[in-house]
């Protein structure tokens, strides 16, 4: 059996690991307000101490800041789909983007892991999505170390059944799925 988890890689393996809403909120960004400074902080909302999580979430970040837009990856979202959303301007700036971690403090503060973004809002909204997502896999790797792909798979499958006998036809003929969940994924595996 595949688990569900990649020790091998980085968390993030690439700039596209995001949605594309933060793409065209950083082109906004890049052409209405270039010099504002904002500030983001991560909140653990429940109980829940991630503080050993520290070490790797830092070692992440380092891997982050390595990451940069590869060719083929550029040439998927300038493509003429998205061209009409997407100048040749922001297509440049991201060939040159990199994530520069002056702007991210990991830390505790009152006994829970503390992540604050603090800096140029167009450096640091690509921070979000990735942050997001890293701090969700290193916890489900640490809590579900034995999840398997196939279990993944399963769950999702158990699902579908129980919409299928607790939802009419009518209500199903227009049913669609769509998934915004990769901030709160298992792991890159699963979501994908």
């Amino acid at each position: 059996m595949e688990s569900a988890f990649d020790r091998n890689n980085g968390v993030i393996q690439s700039l596209l690991d995001t949605d594309y809403y933060t793409f065209t909120m950083m082109q906004a960004v890049l052409h209405q307000h270039p010099n504002v400074d904002v500030e983001y902080q991560f909140i653990v909302r429940s109980k829940e101490s991630l503080v050993h999580l520290i070490p790797q979430i830092r070692q992440e970040l380092e891997k982050l800041a390595n990451l940069q837009m590869r060719e083929g990856e550029q040439r998927f979202l300038f493509n003429r789909k998205f061209r009409e959303y997407l100048t040749p301007d922001f297509e440049q700036f991201l060939g040159l983007f990199r994530f520069n971690l002056r702007y991210i403090h990991v830390s505790t503060i009152d006994g829970q892991l503390s992540i604050r973004v603090r800096g140029p809002m167009l450096h640091c909204i690509m921070f979000e999505q990735p942050v997001l997502a890293m701090v969700s896999e290193l916890r489900n790797r640490d809590k579900y170390p034995d999840v398997e792909l196939a279990d993944v798979t399963r769950r999702l499958y158990q699902k579908f059944e129980w919409l299928e006998k607790n939802a009419s036809q009518e209500e199903l003929a227009e049913f669609r799925v769509s998934d915004f969940s990769t901030r709160r994924r298992l792991s890159f595996k699963a979501q994908r």
